[in-house]
């Protein structure tokens, strides 16, 4: 439920009915041609999206980047954040989580504790 439920807030799965509001904004729906619900407005899916993170079961990090580098590559590709920015921000989410130190470090180095807290900073 709980997936299947996250699922629905991006929209990853089409909602049957009912209402999604993230942070007090009401997506916008409207009814498609076969019976179910539709995204009325792309665009305001895809800026909720880039606000909205999801960590995975399995973590989902790439295994040939290293720490620093799974963090900051959605912001530098979804967001156009500078590199220097991203970096900066990255270094300061991997203290929040206590992996400050394992920045360089590539994900098989990583317990899957440490695995799981860099997907989360990563979000």
């Amino acid at each position: 439920g709980k997936s299947t439920f996250l699922r629905c807030i991006n929209l990853l799965e089409q909602p049957d009915g009912g209402k999604v509001a993230i942070d007090g904004e009401l997506i916008k729906m409207k009814p498609l041609s076969n019976g179910r619900l539709g995204p009325a407005d792309m665009a305001q899916v895809e800026r909720i999206r880039a606000r909205v993170g999801m960590v995975f079961q399995n973590f989902n990090l790439w295994p040939h980047m290293t720490v620093v580098e799974n963090i900051v590559e959605a912001p530098r590709h979804v967001l156009k954040e500078p590199r220097e920015k991203a970096i900066e921000h990255a270094h300061a989410l991997l203290k929040k989580v206590g992996l400050a130190d394992k920045h360089a470090h590539y994900p098989g180095q990583l317990s899957g504790g440490q695995q799981q807290r860099a997907a989360i900073a990563r979000t």
